[in-house]
């Protein structure tokens, strides 16, 4: 009988159709996301923090006496 209850249990792992427990699929999506947060946060503070002094413009007028 054991041959029996292996062969059902075959049968119903290739017939199942759920895929991915949505538990497995929230707890994938968080752990990308703690991943990901760092990298961000690190090139973006690169982008930002500039040292250079911008150009200053002078418009205005002169007065010749």
């Amino acid at each position: 009988m054991k041959g029996k209850t292996n062969y059902k249990n075959r049968k119903k792992l290739i017939e199942d159709t759920e895929g991915v427990s949505p538990v497995i699929g929230v707890m994938l999506m968080i752990v990308v996301t703690v991943i990901l947060a760092p990298a961000v946060s690190a090139y973006s503070s690169g982008m930002v923090s500039t040292t250079s002094v911008p150009p200053i413009i002078f418009i205005g007028r002169r007065y010749h006496s």
